[in-house]
């Protein structure tokens, strides 16, 4: 039954009518680094979601191709007009120091 749920939520997650086909998650996600030591990701998701699916970001580059998990940090509930009730806002933190031409990140969730 909760494998059910989980697939109906994602489904309404993902094609909520009259927006476009991203997940919140991915509607939301900002990242930026300092070209020195650290890239820092935002992103939201709401906290109905969050009951059902446990989502994590992680890291990939084209360099050494694994798929690492990204530390983040609650940083509480915000209102958005994407959710039904609130939202829960996102901090995430990656140390780097390689920082250069020919190196692609690559982000994404996973459940």
């Amino acid at each position: 039954m909760k494998a059910f749920w989980s697939a109906l939520l994602a489904l309404c997650w993902a094609f909520r009518v009259g927006e476009s086909r991203e997940s919140l998650p991915m509607q939301s996600l900002h990242c930026y680094n300092d070209y020195t030591s650290q890239t820092t990701c935002t992103w939201q998701e709401c906290t109905e979601a969050r009951r059902f699916l446990n989502v994590t970001l992680h890291y990939e580059d084209n360099i050494d191709k694994r798929s690492t998990p990204i530390p983040c940090e609650s940083q509480g509930p915000e209102g958005l007009l994407f959710c039904q009730d609130s939202c829960v806002f996102w901090s995430c933190h990656r140390n780097s120091t390689n920082f250069a031409l020919g190196v692609h990140d690559l982000l994404h969730f996973q459940t």
